[in-house]
């Protein structure tokens, strides 16, 4: 999975009255955070704009945990957390110069035709992007049923409750846990 960072300085225009930043412009971060993360992965959203595809907001979700203020820098963490060809759900971090996370968000999106919405499928508009969106989003489902297929196999008396993935560059390692708070590390 690929994290795209975006540092932006917080500026007083993007305060309100309290001196934090207002809600909305978060929403703006997480714009420039996508398309950070198009950029960084080889791809232009003017370039499909400009073949009449565009990329609306279907759904946001976001969840504010610290406040960030003037003068500060943040830095906007983008992956992408779901892709199925159709639709894309990006998540985000967004953290403070302190290394304190201020918030958390997914966007879901979809490609479509910008003279009548409809959606396109991205595997045949754009077969280079679908393979780059594939090979960079997140990959706990994957590992999750990596999981349970050797539960079963080792027919061991373990119920999942999480997942987390990581790539390092050379491997990849997965840790898990079960319901009486024992960690596994996969290799």
């Amino acid at each position: 999975m690929y994290i795209s960072k975006k540092e932006i300085e917080v500026r007083y225009a993007e305060t309100d009255q309290m001196g934090v930043v207002y809600h909305a412009n978060y929403l703006v971060w997480l714009e420039l955070g996508r398309t950070q993360i198009v950029k960084d992965l080889g791809f232009r959203y003017t370039d499909m704009e400009n073949d009449g595809i565009v990329s609306p907001v279907l759904e946001v979700n976001i969840s504010y945990k610290k406040p960030l203020k003037y003068g500060e820098t943040a830095v906007v963490h983008t992956w992408i957390e779901e892709y199925n060809g159709i639709k894309t759900v990006y998540g985000y971090e967004i953290w403070n110069e302190q290394g304190e996370l201020a918030v958390t968000a997914k966007t879901l999106h979809a490609c479509v035709k910008k003279d009548s919405f409809r959606p396109i499928n991205l595997r045949k508009y754009y077969p280079e992007f679908h393979k780059v969106y594939e090979e960079n989003k997140k990959k706990e489902p994957e590992a999750r049923v990596t999981f349970e297929e050797k539960v079963k196999k080792h027919n061991l008396k373990m119920k999942l409750i999480d997942v987390e993935y990581k790539f390092d560059g050379s491997k990849v390692i997965s840790i898990i846990g079960d319901s009486k708070m024992n960690s596994f590390l996969l290799r």
